[in-house]
């Protein structure tokens, strides 16, 4: 007898007592659910890793009765690219500035590959431009309706076909990302993180802020709104 179970991005099949005819059977059954599984669109990517009875392996040949074999797929090798196209595409475009300083942090380490991240992996995509927070939460929004990250969230659990948490963080930078220097910029050196001058523009909505918020006050560093991408450790 053989059980399969598909969860998430993981595809186990156990193996219980049997003879090597439905050993070799159960192998072939789970290679034949794993296939389709990729054909049909049920897996987030066709990028898997194999384990026998809870060892990584090469294929399921080794397996062993009683015993398992499992499919990691990789969840963010494709869909890490396809989401940060997307706000790149959907962001503000004046010099091109605001478009190439988006980059990605994998627990906190700027990141350029995403094929194999080890699970548990917490994922920002951010902008370190100045003006990058305004665009995003201020009053520029009601002015340009950005807001890509938000757009950016649902994009990203639909490709996900909701396996993942995606969300909105807010980051503490401590140096700039690989992106360019604004070619208006009167000092070729981006200052990450920005320190806040302390203005404020009055906004004309009924509800609008009359002040400016502790986090937001003259002389405090900027916090930088960050895509947050992570599994959904409910469905694993």
């Amino acid at each position: 007898m053989a059980r399969a179970q598909l969860i998430s991005r993981l595809f186990n099949v156990a193996l219980a007592n049997a003879t090597e005819a439905a050993r070799q059977h159960a192998i072939s059954m789970a290679r034949d659910i794993r296939d389709d599984a990729i054909r049909s669109g049920q897996t987030v990517s066709s990028e898997y890793t194999t384990q026998v009875n809870g060892i990584a392996a090469p294929d399921e040949s080794g397996a062993t009765v009683p015993g398992s074999i499992r499919y990691n797929f990789d969840l963010w090798g494709d869909l890490v690219p396809e989401v940060l196209e997307f706000i790149k595409q959907g962001s503000r475009k004046v010099t091109g500035t605001y478009q190439g300083s988006w980059f990605v942090l994998v627990n906190g380490v700027i990141t350029t590959e995403f094929k194999g991240l080890p699970r548990g992996s917490r994922i920002h995509i951010v902008n370190d431009q100045p003006y990058h927070r305004k665009l995003e939460v201020d009053f520029y929004k009601s002015v340009h309706d950005t807001m890509i990250l938000e757009r950016a969230r649902v994009f990203a659990r639909e490709n996900a076909r909701g396996l993942i948490k995606a969300g909105i963080d807010f980051l503490h930078l401590a140096g700039p990302g690989p992106g360019p220097v604004s070619p208006r910029a009167k000092v070729k050196i981006k200052e990450v993180p920005y320190v806040l001058r302390g203005k404020f523009k009055q906004g004309k909505r009924k509800l609008a802020r009359k002040h400016l918020r502790k986090d937001v006050r003259k002389g405090e560093l900027m916090t930088y709104p960050a895509l947050e991408l992570s599994e959904d450790r409910r469905l694993l």
